[in-house]
């Protein structure tokens, strides 16, 4: 009787072995799917964080941790303190004053985080610049809490002379104390002027500017 001779044993593959070939074996068949939609991640969108929506319910708090703003909208015959400038509101959730004394700050300019029409609330007017009551060079917010719609002209012009006014003014070493405090029509939520008064020194100045319609 022949005996038959004994095959050789084959070693099982081990774990470091076994998963090298499924690695392979997903990286070969990924190349495949790609050679028939070469195009496919053409066509997605990156998500800008920026334009992300926020819950129509969110709440915003001031430097005291008091509720400012919820939603889209400011709470009403309110008192808030928003990087250590102070804030009223009207019965119907405009700002109706804001002011205190005047710092320039070290940070570089924020975008606006609101749009215009949730400054505007449709009252805005062609032309319009989201303007802000109290500076961004003074650290004055960057959202609805301190920014109204303003004429273009305006901004650009006899709002910005008074800003430049006060920032020359503590550059030189002097104190500064601005309040503004907007007018409004009815139930607009646009202003149609702005009364500001501010104080160098102790020498006070009052001015009244004209939010003019844009044409």
């Amino acid at each position: 009787m022949k005996l038959e001779s004994p095959k050789p044993e084959t070693k099982a593959p081990n774990t470091v072995n076994r998963l090298k070939n499924m690695a392979d074996r997903l990286i070969g068949y990924e190349s495949k799917e790609q050679k028939h939609a070469p195009n496919e991640t053409k066509n997605v969108i990156p998500i800008n964080p920026n334009k992300l929506i926020e819950p129509a319910n969110k709440e915003y708090r001031d430097d005291n941790g008091k509720l400012f703003r919820k939603g889209n909208e400011l709470i009403p015959n309110n008192k808030y303190v928003e990087n250590g400038y102070s804030y009223r509101t009207d019965s119907e959730g405009r700002v109706k004053s804001a002011e205190g004394q005047l710092q320039l700050s070290k940070e570089p300019r924020k975008q606006i985080s609101d749009s215009m029409e949730t400054i505007g609330k449709g009252d805005q007017k062609e032309g319009d610049q989201k303007g802000h009551l109290i500076g961004d060079r003074f650290g004055g917010g960057n959202g609805l809490e301190n920014i109204v719609a303003m004429d273009g002209r305006v901004n650009q012009s006899d709002y910005k002379r008074i800003e430049n006014t006060c920032a020359e003014a503590l550059e030189s070493g002097h104190e500064v104390y601005l309040k503004v405090v907007p007018k409004y029509d009815k139930s607009s939520n646009r202003p149609t002027s702005f009364r500001i008064t501010y104080t160098i020194d102790g020498e006070k100045t009052v001015t009244t500017i004209k939010n003019g319609a844009s044409k």
